[in-house]
């Protein structure tokens, strides 16, 4: 499953952006332009348990206009990822079976899957709570897909492994390599069961 389109608002620096995703991405800027904010904003949709009680997010991942702003009073978190096919019928019968609640066919005949995360502060709660949803093609959530199987399954079907800077990664990815070992495996498991990876890189 492919990430197609990425969308985050009020996010740390990130008062809003958009932007599409191909078979291998890389980004490139000037130190605090933002590039480990979008890492961490995919990092934590696709791999935190967002389904318990209790906020993913900390007080300075909101994004504030200044250093004296409340994060209790700053706009919603808001990310939105969308995985699409590239082509009919390329996602494996499995993927459909695991998201069926939450697949949505566009009119070229694409399956996609929008995943929708957010997250606030609640004055009854008197807390930071997050949300999420998946949505159909206009945008608007799925009542059906509700269900924490869904989520789960999503995010065993998209694995995200993230890299901190390394001064010697092709050590470390190498198939014996004690920490990335088996993740290695896990990738070779799942291209030679014909589940396609998106690929993200930070430069």
């Amino acid at each position: 499953m492919l990430i197609k389109q990425v969308n985050i608002k009020n996010f740390r620096g990130i008062e809003e952006l958009s932007f599409p995703l191909d078979d291998l991405c890389v980004l490139i800027g000037e130190n605090n332009a933002g590039k480990s904010s979008i890492l961490d904003a995919l990092r934590l949709c696709l791999t935190r348990s967002l389904t318990r009680r209790g906020n993913v997010f900390e007080d300075y991942d909101y994004h504030m206009p200044d250093a004296s702003a409340d994060p209790a009073r700053a706009n919603p978190i808001e990310i939105t990822l969308t995985f699409e096919e590239q082509n009919e019928n390329e996602w494996a019968d499995e993927i459909s079976q695991l998201l069926s609640d939450a697949e949505q066919v566009s009119d070229a005949g694409l399956r996609s899957v929008i995943l929708r995360v957010t997250s606030n502060f609640d004055a009854e709660t008197n807390d930071y709570a997050t949300n999420y949803d998946f949505l159909d093609l206009s945008g608007n959530p799925l009542v059906r897909a509700k269900n924490p199987r869904l989520l789960i399954s999503l995010q065993q079907l998209v694995p995200t492994f993230y890299l901190a800077s390394l001064r010697d990664a092709a050590r470390e990815f190498r198939a014996k390599s004690q920490f990335w070992g088996p993740s290695y495996e896990l990738l070779n498991l799942m291209t030679s069961r014909g589940l396609k990876l998106s690929k993200l890189c930070l430069n």
